[in-house]
């Protein structure tokens, strides 16, 4: 908790700009002072981010009764939802995608598409960095999830 407000703070101050991709400055970064702040400046950005997201969905969790549960998980449409819930950054939610499956929610063709298609906290540095390439990354990921879960769901 304390570490997330730092972190909003030092967002704030920053001007709540949001990260850019900025090639010329990481290339060529003039003084210590100077990489110390930027990289402050990304940390906060990606822990406030996250944490926006994980308020985010505990707000729709408690306000709506919905916990992910209710999606359909099984068939074609079981191997889409788990490539796509694959796309969001972080383990905390495919954690809880495992444990759907450990007990009995969702057949193993979903899972592997979320396994597949998941970058987990990986994805978080190269999105801070690089915005266009974690896009990329994330679409390399996801058509090979989409083709694994398909492939496992017609052979089961």
């Amino acid at each position: 908790m304390a570490g997330t407000a730092v972190a909003v703070v030092a967002f704030v101050r920053g001007g709540c700009k949001l990260a850019d991709d900025d090639d010329d400055w990481t290339a060529h970064p003039t003084s210590m002072t100077q990489v110390l702040h930027h990289g402050g400046h990304e940390i906060a950005f990606v822990t406030v981010w996250v944490a926006v997201a994980y308020l985010a969905w505990s707000l729709v969790t408690h306000l709506t009764g919905f916990d992910g549960s209710q999606l359909p998980l099984f068939g074609v449409a079981g191997v889409v939802v788990g490539a796509l819930v694959g796309l969001i950054p972080g383990c905390a939610v495919q954690i809880v995608f495992a444990g759907i499956f450990l007990a009995g929610g969702m057949p193993l063709s979903t899972l592997v598409a979320n396994t597949v298609s998941q970058d987990g906290d990986a994805l978080l540095p190269l999105l801070a960095l690089e915005h266009r390439s974690a896009l990329l990354a994330t679409v390399l990921t996801t058509v090979p999830a989409l083709l694994d879960g398909a492939a496992l769901l017609v052979l089961t």
